[in-house]
């Protein structure tokens, strides 16, 4: 369990790294050293050790996107909001 808890910090240090070159890049402060252990490195470390670790497509119970979307349209609320996600496709 220590290594791969290990291998999954060396995973967020590489990524804070790649993250600190590029906020330099663009003129952002980067005094803030801290690490942060996300799922991303989690799931890098177990994959080494032949684990898929992945979040699930989908959430039981979970409406699909597009039935929202219809019933916000539907009511009249929701328009602009629909339109911005229109948008962005």
């Amino acid at each position: 369990m220590q290594q791969v808890a290990d291998d999954a910090y060396r995973c967020a240090v590489q990524r804070n790294q790649a993250q600190i070159k590029e906020k330099k890049d663009k003129g952002y402060d980067t005094r803030d050293k801290r690490i942060v252990l996300e799922n991303e490195d989690l799931a890098a470390a177990l994959k080494d050790y032949g684990v898929n670790f992945h979040k699930p497509p989908y959430f039981v119970g979970a409406v699909p996107v597009d039935e929202v979307e219809d019933a916000s349209t539907e009511d009249g609320a929701g328009d602009a909001a629909a339109k911005k996600r229109k948008a962005r496709r």
